[in-house]
């Protein structure tokens, strides 16, 4: 297994989030997904759209960066797994997200185990990609901006919100769960992808 990078897991687990870069993809093929049947509007200026054979390459894809980053590690009852894998686009003259946690209610799993929270991924495929976060290490909002290549690894309980853009963007945002390894096991035998809920604050 490759080493655990113990400041990027540091970063992670007091802010709230961090990120690694170089890891590029191309955004044509991005926008052959989004033009697929499996896409739907999410608000405003914004979609969203999976392919199952593309979500299955980039579920492999964010595993294998994950684990060499140390984000896979948890405890020996519990499993860690990618999912969910959705190509993203805003389109100029969309305005900011409203604020919210993607997992759990904002900063509700400071308690837990950090093995055990769950992650969510959001990869820039364009330079310029946003996100303002609400960080747990006392700060206050700060906006990331990501280059291409990009990928950020953020808490499922961190605060946060999307972007405007003056441009279109498309970019990758996944899920990385953590269950216990009976009820994964249990649910892998009829698999269906899972109406997501978030946490406004």
């Amino acid at each position: 297994m490759p080493a655990v990078d113990a400041t990027f897991l540091d970063e992670l687990h007091s802010a709230g989030y961090a990120k690694s870069g170089g890891h590029h993809l191309d955004a044509a093929q991005l926008r052959k997904v989004l033009n697929t049947d499996f896409n739907e509007r999410i608000g405003v200026k914004r979609r969203q759209g999976s392919d199952p054979s593309w979500a299955t390459q980039q579920q492999r894809y964010y595993s294998k960066l994950a684990r060499q980053l140390g984000v896979m590690e948890t405890t020996a009852d519990m499993e860690k797994y990618v999912t969910d894998v959705m190509a993203l686009e805003s389109e100029a003259g969309g305005v900011r997200g409203e604020n919210h946690a993607d997992s759990a209610p904002r900063d509700s799993l400071r308690g837990e185990d950090t093995r055990c929270v769950p992650v969510v991924i959001l990869h820039a495929v364009m330079g310029g990609s946003r996100v303002h976060v609400f960080p747990q290490d006392g700060r206050g909002e700060q906006t990331v901006e990501l280059q291409e290549g990009d990928v950020l690894f953020m808490r499922g309980d961190l605060g946060h919100a999307g972007a405007g853009y003056d441009a279109d963007n498309v970019r990758v945002h996944a899920y990385i769960e953590c269950e216990p390894r009976a009820r994964r096991k249990k649910r892998a035998r009829s698999e269906t992808q899972q109406v997501r809920q978030t946490y406004a604050f």
